[in-house]
């Protein structure tokens, strides 16, 4: 008899390989590629690390019940009322200036905080609405489930990123973002 894979298990190989092939490609890239570089709006190899960094520990807040934009370090009004372009430039602007050495710390503890709190998750934790995590009514109501935030901001987000950093390092520098 085999054991079913259950959804969590789908989710945490998913979060596990997009993980591996990020980590696998940044393992390769000097330090000058990784802070020198730069595509048209200025981002580095460094500050997309930065930005999933964000990202994850928002959704490790999210998950501990506490609002998503503690998480991301942005004003509640910034979040609630501005694209995530806009977020995404404040969280660009804050974190530039850290050292490589430290975006990388951090990026690696904040994914292994997640990955220790989604071990004590199962799957009926997974499917509940997101709103079900901040129950004081402080982030958007929507109809997802709590799979399709995870899912959105650790993998997908991994894959999506791993994409753009590659064309940056492919282009030299003159890589577009579309984000």
């Amino acid at each position: 008899m085999t054991k079913e894979t259950t959804r969590k298990d789908r989710l945490l190989a998913d979060i596990e390989e997009g993980w591996t092939n990020l980590n696998s490609f940044l393992d390769t890239l000097t330090h000058d590629q990784t802070t020198v570089l730069r595509d048209p709006q200025g981002w580095s190899v460094k500050d997309h690390i930065t930005h999933m960094t964000a990202w994850e520990r928002s959704i490790l807040l999210f998950l501990q019940n506490q609002p998503q934009h503690v998480g991301l370090e942005v004003d509640e009004t910034l979040f609630s009322n501005q694209s995530e372009d806009e977020i995404n430039a404040v969280i660009f602007q804050r974190n530039k200036d850290i050292p490589l050495a430290d975006v990388l710390r951090n990026f690696h503890r904040v994914h292994q905080l997640l990955l220790s709190l989604l071990a004590s998750f199962n799957d009926a934790d997974l499917l509940r609405p997101n709103s079900f995590y901040v129950p004081d009514g402080s982030e958007e109501e929507d109809d997802s489930h709590v799979l399709d935030l995870v899912n959105g901001n650790t993998c997908e987000h991994f894959r999506e990123h791993l994409s753009w950093i590659k064309t940056l390092i492919e282009r030299g520098g003159k890589a577009r973002l579309n984000e």
